[in-house]
């Protein structure tokens, strides 16, 4: 047995996490000592289970070609093995840059789209010469799907859980037409289309669902234009873009409870569970200050206690600035629409207005991966929170201390997303200026009129020393990731 520097046990045959997998440049230099023609591999994505695995997601370039992959990574050297059997026994499809799976070493295997080792319908949906076969039962109005013509660009992809994409469908008499790809792990296709068409129904924006495919787990949608609400309070702050995303959102929560299809029911004191084990997860792994992070997690418990209990209603449940969909160039004026249903449930509106309000907070305080500084206009996302309380007839979203609790409770739920996402790399003190901002609203709701001005924490934590990082197997590492 040997004694980490945390002052935890570790077994002498205890396989170290992999710190070069979220190093670009080693990963970079392993895939192309692999026979990869990559220039660049980015880390963007973490997910690990403690002593098991660890996956990590990448964007690969190399010139103008760009495409997603990730690690696999198994302390089980004979587990990994197997992962590699099964894999190279389904006749993996080549990637743009070589060999679509391949082994880095005894532990780790990297797989790139369109193979993915539960997504294994992938390259039915992503290759465009495969697509006649794969949407033959789809209505083309008589016209023949041209693979040549038709093309295929990934949105978002979480490794082994869900791929999101657009596709431009080109028929052989030159007609062409869009429509989104969601293609998950789990298959409720059926379902996210019946709410989909209960919303609808109700009058709230949302793509059509055109069909269902793979047994649920693939849908297909209309493809709605227009850019997410991030980018268009970005380059405009109209009052008329403020009115058309309140509408909606104010129109979702007065949809009534579906028949035909159960909703998930939230919780609150689930919610702020998960906010305290989400807390836990940034501390044990050093992420986070552990005074602060202790800080916030008691504060929390008393802005919940403060906090009015409200009728519950239909809610998005995952309502960030992502999943608002506008079009400020509709004829008739701003055009919004909420997409990504996958959360729909019944909850407290104000979840909805927190979250909304907390990503746009976070995203002003925040840096990307690159350093690059993001911009968000919270002011706009200010405005459409209490537009939604204005259009509501009990006007309960405007409790300062109801909505601080859950603004406070998703922040929390933003500094582990930017930690999972590897940003943690270009600022390592990110986590804890998120929950800085968390603790200044849980403590004191008026501090959330100060971060709607500025996006900026009341209070100053001050930078804490370089911290080591517990990861996988629980073996820390030094430095190199969110230290």
């Amino acid at each position: 047995m040997s004694v980490a520097v945390d002052g935890s046990v570790r077994p002498d045959n205890a396989v170290p996490f992999p710190a070069w997998a979220i190093d670009g440049g080693d990963v970079t230099r392993r895939l192309r000592s692999a026979g990869l023609d990559v220039d660049r591999a980015r880390p963007v994505y973490l997910r690990d289970k403690p002593g098991e695995t660890l996956v990590v997601g990448y964007d690969l370039t190399s010139g103008d070609r760009h495409e997603r992959g990730y690690l696999r990574w198994c302390a089980d050297r004979e587990r990994a093995a197997d992962d590699r059997r099964k894999a190279h026994s389904m006749g993996p499809s080549d990637s743009l840059f070589g060999p679509g799976i391949v082994a880095i070493d005894d532990h780790s295997t990297i797989r790139i789209l369109p193979n993915d080792a539960r997504l294994r319908r992938a390259r039915w949906y992503l290759t465009p010469r495969k697509l006649k076969r794969t949407l033959a039962d789809l209505d083309h109005a008589g016209r023949t799907l041209s693979g040549s013509a038709t093309s295929v660009e990934v949105l978002t992809y979480k490794a082994e859980r869900r791929i999101v994409a657009r596709l431009d469908l080109g028929y052989s008499d030159g007609h062409r037409t869009s429509v989104l790809l969601r293609y998950g792990a789990g298959a409720n296709a059926s379902k996210l289309a019946s709410v989909a068409e209960h919303l609808r129904r109700h009058g709230v924006a949302t793509a059509r669902p055109i069909a269902q495919l793979e047994h649920g787990e693939v849908g297909i949608d209309a493809f709605l234009p227009g850019v997410d609400l991030r980018t268009a309070a970005a380059d405009s702050s109209s009052s008329q873009l403020v009115d058309a995303v309140a509408d909606q959102i104010a129109a979702l929560h007065r949809v009534p409870a579906p028949t035909d299809v159960t909703l998930h029911c939230r919780d609150r004191d689930r919610d702020l569970a998960t906010a305290l084990e989400s807390i836990a997860w940034l501390s044990v792994r050093r992420f986070a200050d552990r005074s602060q992070a202790a800080a916030v997690g008691r504060a929390l418990v008393g802005a919940s206690k403060r906090a009015a209990l409200t009728p519950a209603v239909v809610i998005h449940g995952d309502l960030h600035d992502r999943n608002v969909l506008v079009d400020v160039d509709a004829a008739a004026g701003p055009f919004a629409a909420l997409i990504d249903l996958e959360r729909v449930s019944i909850g407290e509106p104000e979840l909805d207005l927190g979250r909304l309000l907390a990503t746009a907070i976070a995203t002003s305080i925040g840096t990307s991966i690159d350093g690059v500084a993001r911009p968000a206009d919270v002011a706009t996302v200010a405005a459409i929170v209490d537009g939604v309380a204005a259009r509501s007839d009990r006007r309960a979203a405007a409790d300062p201390a109801t909505l601080a609790f859950h603004v406070a409770n998703e922040l929390v739920a933003s500094a582990l997303t930017v930690s999972r996402q590897l940003e943690t790399i270009a600022d390592p003190n990110l986590v804890d200026r998120l929950l800085g901002a968390a603790l200044d609203v849980a403590h004191d709701p008026d501090r959330l009129a100060d971060l709607a001005r500025s996006g900026t924490p009341h209070t100053s934590t001050p930078p804490p020393p370089a911290r080591v990082v517990v990861l996988g197997t629980g073996y820390v590492e030094e430095g190199r990731y969110g230290a």
